[in-house]
C-alpha cells in the first residue's frame, strides 16, 4: 500500500508539472489521460483509486507513468499481436467503457448513459483473436491494417443497433476470418446499419455462414473508394435485411455456398415479412 501511494504521490507532482499523459495499465488495458484533463486523484481507504470518475482497485493496477503519447478524445484503440490483444482508452470516457480482454479476444461494453459518437480503431495481427462491442449509441469503426481471425465464432461482432460508420482506412489492407461449426451468423456481424468509408481494402471469409451480415442496411458510400472482397462464405457472401447500397467501391464476390448479395427480411410460411425480434439478432 505504501508503494501504491507514493506511486501515485509521485505520478500527481508529475503530471502537475508537464503537460503530458498519465497511463494508468490494468491489465492488457490502458487508460490514458491528459494531464489538462487529469483532476484530482483520490485515493481511498487504501483500496481503490478514482481518476476521470473512474473507479480502479489498488491490487488490480499494474503500472501507471508517464509519457508524451498525444490522445484523441472519444477514442478507444485496439492493438492485435499473436496471442494477446492491447486496449487504449482515452481519459474523457474511461468511465463508460468497461473493457475484458481475455488473451486476445477483447469484449467491450459501452455504457447507456453515451450520447456521444465514439471511435474504436482496431489493428494489428491475431490467429486467436475476436472484437465484440455492445452499445446503444451511434459508432465509428476504423480499421486500420487488421487481421483478424476467430477460431470460434465471429471475428468482429457489433451489438449496437445505431449507424455504424466502418472506415477501412486509406492504403491499409484488412482480413476478417470466422470459426468452423459456430453459432455466428458470419465473420462480420453488425447489429445496426453500417455505412462504408475510406480508401483500404476489406476482405472477409466466413466459414460457417456468411462473410457478412447485418440486422438492418449496409450501405457502401460514395467516399468508400476501396475495396470489399468476399473470398469465400459457406453461405451469403453478404446477408442484410432492409437493403443494400452502393454508391462507391469495388465489391468482388467469390467461393460462396449460397447468394453473392441477400437482402432476407424474416417471412412466414405465406411469406409475410416478420420483424425481427430482440432475442433473434
Amino acid at each position: 500500500m505504501k508503494k501504491i501511494f507514493t506511486l501515485i504521490a509521485t505520478v500527481c507532482l508529475s503530471i502537475a508539472a508537464t503537460a503530458q499523459t498519465l497511463n494508468i495499465v490494468v491489465g492488457q488495458v490502458t487508460y490514458q489521460v491528459p494531464a489538462a484533463q487529469a483532476g484530482d486523484i483520490i485515493y481511498t481507504s487504501g483500496t481503490s483509486v478514482t481518476i476521470m470518475n473512474k473507479v480502479l482497485a489498488v491490487s488490480a493496477i499494474d503500472n501507471m507513468y508517464i509519457d508524451n503519447t498525444a490522445v484523441t478524445d472519444n477514442s478507444v484503440s485496439v492493438v492485435y499481436n499473436g496471442t494477446t490483444a492491447s486496449v487504449y482508452v482515452v481519459g474523457n470516457i474511461m468511465q463508460y467503457i468497461d473493457p475484458t480482454v481475455n488473451g486476445a479476444k477483447v469484449t467491450i461494453f459501452q455504457n447507456p448513459a453515451v450520447t456521444d459518437e465514439y471511435t474504436y480503431t482496431l489493428s494489428g495481427s491475431s490467429t486467436v483473436g475476436s472484437f465484440y462491442m455492445n452499445g446503444d449509441t451511434k459508432m465509428t469503426l476504423r480499421l486500420n491494417g487488421l487481421t483478424l481471425t476467430n477460431p470460434d465464432s465471429a471475428a468482429v461482432t457489433i451489438r449496437d443497433g445505431k449507424r455504424i460508420a466502418v472506415v477501412v482506412a486509406d492504403g491499409t489492407t484488412n482480413t476478417l476470418t470466422d470459426g468452423t461449426g459456430g453459432s455466428q451468423k458470419a465473420c462480420f456481424a453488425v447489429k445496426g446499419h453500417a455505412e462504408f468509408t475510406g480508401a483500404g481494402t476489406l476482405n472477409l471469409k466466413g466459414n460457417t455462414a456468411c462473410a457478412y451480415w447485418g440486422k438492418e442496411y449496409l450501405q457502401l458510400k460514395a467516399s468508400f473508394t476501396g475495396a470489399l472482397n468476399v473470398t469465400s462464405s459457406v453461405g451469403d457472401g453478404i446477408n442484410v435485411n432492409q437493403y443494400y447500397q452502393q454508391n462507391g467501391g469495388k465489391v468482388t464476390i467469390s467461393g460462396v455456398g449460397d447468394d453473392g448479395i441477400q437482402v432476407s427480411f424474416k417471412t412466414d410460411d405465406s411469406g409475410n415479412v416478420i420483424a425481427v425480434t430482440e432475442d433473434e439478432d
